[in-house]
């Protein structure tokens, strides 16, 4: 999506923002409304179609990297230069997003493309891969509801998703540490569902900013589309806060030095 103001003469931030498993580029702009905050803000935005099919025939990312199936991070630098041939991309400016399946491909992108992007937003999905080494403190902003039936908070399936074993307040806690964050975060509640967790003082000016949330299900917190989210799927959708535009004002506060 390139927005009105946008015309390839001077740099602009370039955003990804990848589908979950199963679903699709066009479903996933509905779903995080980036396009809408794209027009507005003023950034390119990609969304990516992916291409690994899992034992079950579900079209996902090769999140886990396995040596057999497509690599999607050289996917993503790819997509970068050829987004780059139409228009001219600050390298200063890129980040990544994604619903679940694309939480856990951007939590990857992390580990493999610190030194590419200058932040990323997990939303379902944040996990700190086996052998994850980010070349540098990456700044990480994430959302997780405490009763998400498909990416689960305590924990995960190790044969359906061998890096989610962890849970998410063992990634979260692994992506500070490697930030080299002080070790106590401070929690602030936001709403009665939402809790806001942040790790301050990290190394090279990164930042983790992690969102608790209770009753959100697996779904996009303050997504447009949230009626039909519970009709078709029954995922319940958190409205007290809006994902998409605390991701961007998050993106914006961070770039690459």
């Amino acid at each position: 999506y390139v927005p009105a103001g946008v015309d390839g003469s001077e740099p602009s931030a370039l955003v990804f923002d990848l589908h979950g498993s199963g679903s699709t580029p066009e479903q996933q702009v509905r779903l995080s409304g980036m396009s809408v905050l794209a027009e507005r803000e003023g950034f390119l935005l990609a969304e990516g179609r992916a291409a690994y099919i899992r034992p079950d025939g579900t079209r996902t990312w090769n999140d886990d990297l396995d040596p057999d199936g497509v690599s999607d991070v050289d996917y993503i630098v790819a997509a970068i230069d050829a987004v780059n041939e139409h228009f001219v991309v600050d390298r200063k400016r890129i980040y990544s997003t994604g619903m679940s399946g694309g939480g856990r491909m951007t939590s990857r992108l992390a580990c493999e493309l610190a030194d590419t992007l200058a932040a990323v937003a997990p939303v379902a999905g944040v996990q700190f891969g086996n052998n994850c080494n980010p070349s540098r403190p990456i700044p990480l902003i994430t959302f997780h509801s405490k009763d998400d039936p498909v990416n689960t908070y305590a924990g995960g399936n190790e044969e359906r998703n061998p890096s989610w074993v962890a849970g998410v307040d063992g990634a979260v806690e692994s992506w500070a540490a490697a930030g080299r964050c002080a070790a106590e975060p401070v929690a602030k509640s936001v709403s009665e569902k939402v809790t806001q967790i942040t790790y301050a003082d990290c190394a090279d000016n990164a930042s983790i900013a992690f969102y608790s949330l209770v009753d959100g299900g697996h779904s996009w917190p303050g997504t447009p589309i949230a009626d039909l989210v519970f009709e078709r799927f029954g995922n319940r959708t958190n409205m007290d806060i809006n994902a998409s535009d605390l991701i961007w004002d998050f993106f914006e506060a961070h770039s690459l030095p």
